[in-house]
C-alpha cells in the first residue's frame, strides 16, 4: 500500500513529562488505522501534534514522502489533514451551512455565492451519505447530525486523511453503523482514516491495522486479523485483563423512583415527553432506548430535578416529589452523568478535586475550613 503519513521518533514533552515519547507511526492510503489506548495514553496529544495544535519536541512528520512542518491547524487543512474532535468544534450560533463554509480558504471577500456553495456541499453530502439540513441551527440538530457536519466540513476543505477522535462516544448503534459506512466509502476512494477508540468491538469491526499506545509510547502495531479483543485489552493496560464478576439481581427491590403519566412539552415533535410511566427498583438497571432527540435527555432532566413536568407525578422512595430542583434530588442521592460532560457535568476551569466536592461544599465538612481532611482525601 502507498504511504500517506509517516511520523518518525515524535515526542511531545510538557516540562519534564513526556505525553508522547519516540512515536513511530505510518498511515497508508485507503486504510483505517486505529489508535488504541487508555485515557491518558497520549492518543489525543499525538493527533494534536499532527494537526498543528502542538509542536513536537522532537521528531519529524512526512506526507507523501515529503517532510513537512505543520505550524497550525490551518496548515494541516492545506496539507489535506482534517480532524473531528471528540467534543465538536461547531459554532452554535450559526447554521449547518455557515459552520461548513466558516474559514474555508475559498471564501474570500464579503459576498458568498450561497447557492453554488450549497450545491457543492449537497453533492458531497450525497456522495458520502452525510445527510444534513443546511439551514438548521446547530443547536437544533442531534449529536449524530453534528458529527456528520464535522466530517462534511473536513471533506469540503479537501481532507485526504481524516482523524476521528472517539467518534462513537455519543452515538447510538444505528448511528455508529452509519459512521462505519462513511468510513468505508472514504477508504474505498483512497482516503485514509485514523480512528481513535477504546471500544474493542468497534476496533475489531472497522480497523485495518491497530496501533496500541500505553503511557505515551507505542507498544506495537498489529493487523486486525492477527489479534482479538482480549489480546488488545491486555496490551492496552499492560497486564492480563481479568473478567468482572458480579451477582445478578433476579428481582428488583422496592421502587426507588416511579413516574406516572409524565408529560413535558408533549406537543413537541422532538424532545417532548407524553404519558411516560416507569419504575426503577432497588438494585435494578433500567435501559432507555431510542434514536437521539426523542426525549431521552428530557427524561433524564425530569428524574434529576432539572425540569418540572407539565403533568403526571414522580415518586422518590415512596414520597411524591412536590418541588423539582437539582439540589433537592442531590440530597436524595440522585446523580446524573450527562451526555455532554464538558457542557453540563464539569467546570473545566476548576480542578478535579474541586469538581468532586462541588455538590458538598455547604455540608459540615466544609463549614470551618476548606482544607479539611475530606477535601484532601478528594485530591
Amino acid at each position: 500500500m502507498e504511504e500517506f503519513l509517516r511520523m518518525e521518533h515524535v515526542s511531545k514533552r510538557f516540562g519534564d513529562f513526556y505525553a508522547n515519547k519516540d512515536i513511530n507511526l505510518t498511515v497508508y492510503k485507503g486504510e483505517v488505522l486505529t489508535l488504541l489506548g487508555e485515557n491518558g495514553a497520549g492518543k489525543s496529544t499525538l493527533m494534536n501534534v499532527l494537526i498543528g495544535l502542538y509542536q513536537p519536541t522532537e521528531g519529524s512528520i512526512y506526507l507523501n514522502g515529503q517532510k513537512v512542518r505543520i505550524d497550525s491547524p490551518a496548515q494541516a487543512v492545506k496539507l489535506g489533514i482534517g480532524m473531528v474532535h471528540q467534543h465538536f468544534m461547531l459554532v452554535e450560533a450559526m447554521t449547518v451551512f455557515e459552520n461548513i463554509i466558516l474559514g474555508d480558504r475559498n471564501t474570500k471577500g464579503v459576498f458568498i455565492d450561497r447557492d453554488t456553495r450549497k450545491k457543492e456541499i449537497l453533492e458531497l453530502s450525497a456522495r458520502y451519505g452525510l445527510d444534513v439540513e443546511l439551514d438548521r441551527p446547530i443547536t437544533e440538530i442531534a449529536v449524530g447530525a453534528q458529527q456528520r457536519v464535522e466530517i462534511l466540513k473536513a471533506l469540503y476543505r479537501g481532507a485526504e486523511l481524516l482523524v476521528l477522535d472517539e467518534p462513537s462516544a455519543a452515538l447510538t448503534d444505528i448511528e455508529v453503523e452509519g459512521l462505519f459506512k462513511i468510513m468505508r466509502k472514504l477508504t474505498e476512494e483512497g482516503k485514509s482514516v485514523i480512528f481513535i477508540s477504546h471500544k474493542m468491538r468497534e476496533v475489531m469491526h472497522i480497523s485495518d491495522r491497530i496501533t496500541i499506545l500505553r503511557s505515551g509510547e507505542v507498544v506495537t502495531t498489529l493487523r486486525r486479523e492477527e489479534t482479538d479483543g482480549q489480546a488488545l485489552a491486555n496490551l492496552m493496560i499492560g497486564r492480563e485483563l481479568a473478567p468482572s464478576q458480579y451477582t445478578k439481581v433476579e428481582q428488583a427491590g422496592d421502587p426507588v423512583i416511579q413516574l406516572r403519566g409524565v408529560d413535558f412539552q408533549k406537543d413537541s415533535k422532538h424532545n417532548g415527553l407524553s404519558g411516560v410511566s416507569l419504575t426503577v427498583g432497588r438494585g435494578e438497571i433500567v435501559g432507555i432506548a431510542g434514536v437521539d432527540g426523542n426525549g431521552q435527555s428530557q427524561l433524564a432532566q425530569v428524574v434529576t430535578g432539572v425540569l418540572t413536568p407539565d403533568a403526571g407525578t414522580v415518586d422518590m422512595k415512596g414520597s411524591q416529589v412536590a418541588q423539582f430542583t437539582p439540589n433537592g434530588f442531590i440530597l436524595e442521592n440522585v446523580s446524573h452523568i450527562p451526555e455532554d460532560r464538558n457542557k453540563m457535568g464539569l467546570i473545566g476551569e476548576m480542578s478535579v478535586k474541586d469538581n468532586i466536592v462541588l455538590k458538598t461544599t455547604e455540608t459540615e465538612a466544609f463549614s470551618s475550613c476548606r482544607e479539611t481532611g475530606y477535601l484532601r482525601n478528594a485530591g
